[in-house]
């Protein structure tokens, strides 16, 4: 991984502020609606589709701006709430509404092209606003301004339960979409559920009255039979799931699992193992030896544990290479030597979720830049609750070519890891170093950490990221205990 060629470190460094400045142009204040009409305890903007809140779709439409919640009721003046809310160092705010979760991304994206190339004020949507922020402070009323329509059907409102009904139906429509056009056999789209953060690959085939929810990853080549249900777990190639339910699980390459059959509770089925009719499997690693029989119940305290593994750096090309990469370099190692991507979008970061060295793992790659790390580590800690995490990144105090782990420890003068443990609230935290001191003295430490390993260490770096890959293997295979 090497930085562009000729590129001081003055101007990465301005780059990364530039960088962080396009980030703030937009603060978007995301009403989370009240509504009675709904009649339900739990308000309605937390009302889930497809696994996501109501809000959490509009929030996925605009997950780059600066976004603001705010309560309302579903009759109240937004325009003093939102001068309240927006950030007053952004140049636009823009005003959405959680009872529109069709909202797409495009759509987002179109309506503020619109607004720049027309070099408007303000301009009203079929549910929302787009302000320039400080025209917004400035404003006493609202008078008939200029309205426009884009893609009405992203704008229909969930006022009641009918409605709410609908845009189900919608949504439900489009996820489906998604995955037939991605090369997914669905074979009766009407009695076919699937969350939205699930993922299935191609040439897998769905047979009718089948429910996949959660974060649940299925690889290709699998067919998922008639009645069965899917919740959070893993399922690779070439399996068969003949109406099984599978809860919190995994499920190896080439599996048969049998109609009737239960596999729950962090159970592990290793590859090309035939789960018979009737069998329960509840958080046990069943071998192909294992030899299951029909209407027998498996159990075990064996925990297969969620670990969480997280490589620190900042993103762009102009930072590749660099000493405070050392992390993501670890990472990008991982993915390269085992054949994984780390490329899905989620929780302020690059990540891969699935199995590696036969542990369920999710490996991350922050994208806030270094100094905010810690902000994707508590929304990772929070999506996935995992059993341990392994924070990997690099260390001055340590020679190229070493590397140290602990269980626990102060931050030292790492900022990405201070920034970790200030926001987990704990210092409770396993980390891996990766050493990057030189034999010569550092005069600039700031720019020393954005610049590129220099060729006399390279080797002995190497040697470090080769030490790392292995301790970090031996942490995921030992879940943890190392």
């Amino acid at each position: 991984m090497i930085a562009v060629e000729g590129t001081s470190t003055k101007a990465m460094i301005n780059g990364f502020r530039m960088a962080e400045k396009m980030q703030n142009e937009i603060c978007v204040v995301l009403f989370k609606v009240k509504n009675e009409k709904f009649g339900t305890k739990t308000p309605a903007y937390e009302l889930k589709l497809f696994g996501k809140t109501m809000t959490e779709w509009v929030e996925n439409a605009v997950y780059d701006a600066d976004i603001k919640f705010v309560e309302c009721n579903f009759k109240d003046n937004f325009l003093p709430l939102a001068k309240d809310a927006t950030n007053i160092n952004s140049k636009y705010t823009v005003v959405l509404f959680s009872d529109t979760p069709l909202f797409e991304r495009r759509t987002f994206l179109q309506i503020m092209e619109y607004f720049k190339m027309k070099k408007l004020s303000v301009l009203k949507l079929t549910r929302g606003y787009v302000f320039e922020t400080q025209y917004l402070l400035n404003l006493q009323n609202l008078l008939n301004p200029q309205t426009e329509y884009f893609e009405e059907e992203d704008f229909i409102t969930c006022y009641d339960l009918k409605q709410f009904s609908i845009v189900s139906d919608i949504l439900k429509n489009r996820i489906l979409t998604y995955f037939m056009r991605n090369g997914v056999v669905i074979r009766d789209t009407a009695t076919t559920f699937i969350d939205a953060d699930v993922q299935i690959e191609p040439n897998t085939t769905i047979c009718p009255f089948v429910t996949i929810s959660g974060q649940s990853i299925i690889e290709s080549d699998v067919e998922v039979g008639s009645n069965t249900k899917i919740e959070s777990s893993v399922v690779q190639s070439g399996t068969k799931l003949l109406g099984a339910i599978v809860e919190n699980s995994f499920v190896g390459k080439n599996c048969v699992v049998e109609q009737y059959t239960k596999i729950s509770n962090n159970a592990k089925i290793e590859d090309g193992v035939a789960v018979p009719f009737g069998t329960i499997v509840d958080g046990v690693v069943v071998k192909n030896e294992d030899h299951l029989k029909s209407f027998c119940k498996y159990t075990s305290k064996e925990e297969w544990k969620m670990l969480l593994i997280v490589g620190l750096g900042n993103y762009g090309i102009e930072f590749n290479g660099t000493n405070h990469n050392a992390g993501f370099m670890l990472i990008d190692k991982l993915a390269d030597e085992n054949g994984i991507s780390i490329s899905k979008k989620r929780c302020k970061s690059l990540i891969y979720e699935g199995q590696l060295f036969g542990e369920k793992v999710v490996i991350a790659k922050p994208q806030t830049y270094m100094n905010a790390s810690g902000e994707a580590v508590v929304e990772l800690n929070n999506a996935y609750k995992p059993d341990k995490i392994l924070i990997v990144y690099d260390d001055i105090d340590l020679p190229y070519g070493t590397i140290r782990y602990r269980v626990r420890g102060s931050a030292g003068t790492h900022n990405g890891m201070r920034n970790i443990v200030s926001l987990m609230g704990t210092e409770e935290i396993e980390r891996l170093r990766i050493g990057t001191k030189p034999e010569e003295k550092i005069y600039n430490l700031a720019d020393f950490v954005v610049s590129k390993i220099g060729k006399q260490y390279r080797d002995a770096f190497a040697e470090s990221l080769e030490l790392a890959y292995e301790k970090t293997k031996q942490w995921i295979e030992k879940k943890g205990e190392i």
